[in-house]
Formats: structure tokens, C-alpha cells, sequence
């Protein structure tokens, strides 16, 4: 099923949906566009071209199915909302760079680099040299540390957010902003040895 017909047919009666897939699993497949926490902390991920959030298992699923990537999803049909597991990912997700080799393309060629990453998501790696108190990390990157600020306020984005340390070496993706050349809406992928 298509994230497009999932939302047709649950958007018009989702006791019914319910109903007629009862005892079964519903699998659907798209294209992951977007990512967030509901109000109560369950991540989930925005799929198709409507983008519809599905509520994931996983505490943090932007993790596993980054934008870009296809994501094959499954859940049990209940009337009011389902909770899915990731089943498959594939694809490409981001580029993928240090916070290192960014700051030196900067340095190097900030018109470039800026055109290049404007607005687009980018997974960057590095140590993290500052932890802030309301979710931004700092990356380790020469002259000057490459800023990554994560969303709050749900129990497991604050879990999240008061887990980085100095000296951890992480990957996370976020959208390249050209202002202050920093990351923004960004997401733990992991934390590295």
C-alpha cells in the first residue's frame, strides 16, 4: 500500500479501515520526506507526497530511515492510530560528510559550498566540544566549531538532547542553514567508538 492510499482510505473512516484489515498487517512503502515527535514523544516519520506522519515503534526512527531514503513499514490496524514498525530501508539518504571537511569547503569556497548544501539535509559527523542547555551541540571542525541545533520539548527528544557529551563522537543530520552555517531540525543518527 502506497502512503497515498493509506491516507485515503484511514482518512475516510478509520473504524472501518480498522475493520476490513483486522488481524492483519498493513505494509506500506514510500519515500521518507520528513521527520518530528508528537506532542506526547513518539517519533515518527512523513512519507509521500501528502505528508502523512506515521508513528514508528523505534524511539528515534529519523535514525534508521533518513528524507530520501524508502522506508517499508508495518502496524496492525487500530481505529484511532497505529504504531509502525520499520521493516526495510534502502536507498541513499543525505550526503554525508565531517564537521571537518565542512568547515575547510567553507573556508575554501563559502559561495560554493553554500549553493551546494542551501537548505538541504547533510549527515555530519564529528566530536561534540559544547553542549548546550537548550539542545545545540557544537562539532569539533578547524578555526570554528560547526553548530547543530535539535528540537525539545517531548520526553524523548529532552532524553535525547541531555545525552551528548564533550568528547563524543557523533553523526547527525540536520538542514544546512547559509546564515551561520549551522545545522537545524537535526537528529542523533548515533553516537560513534
Amino acid at each position: 500500500m502506497t502512503p497515498e492510499q493509506y491516507t485515503k482510505e484511514f482518512g475516510q473512516n478509520p473504524v472501518a479501515f480498522a475493520e476490513k484489515y483486522q488481524g492483519r498487517f498493513i505494509n506500506i512503502r514510500g519515500e521518507v520526506t520528513g521527520h518530528g515527535y508528537t506532542q506526547f514523544g513518539k517519533g515518527y516519520l512523513q512519507l509521500g507526497k501528502e505528508p502523512w506522519q506515521f508513528a514508528c515503534q523505534e524511539q528515534r526512527p529519523a535514525a534508521k530511515a533518513m528524507p530520501g531514503q524508502t522506508v517499508s513499514l508495518r502496524a496492525k490496524p487500530e481505529p484511532l492510530e497505529m504504531t509502525w514498525q520499520i521493516i526495510k530501508v534502502t536507498g541513499n539518504g543525505p550526503p554525508e560528510l565531517t564537521a571537518e571537511q565542512l568547515r575547510k569547503d567553507l573556508d575554501s569556497d563559502r559561495a560554493g559550498t553554500n549553493a551546494k548544501y542551501a537548505g538541504k539535509l547533510v549527515v555530519l559527523s564529528g566530536r561534540v566540544v559544547y553542549v548546550g542547555v537548550a539542545g545545540d551541540i557544537a562539532l569539533e571542525a578547524p578555526k570554528q566549531a560547526i553548530n547543530c541545533y535539535f528540537h525539545g520539548g517531548s520526553a524523548a527528544e529532552n532524553e535525547r538532547n541531555s545525552s551528548f557529551k564533550k568528547g563524543q563522537k557523533v553523526r547527525v543530520f540536520g538542514k544546512f542553514e547559509v546564515g551561520d552555517q549551522s545545522l537545524s531540525n537535526c537528529e542523533l543518527v548515533d553516537v560513534m567508538p
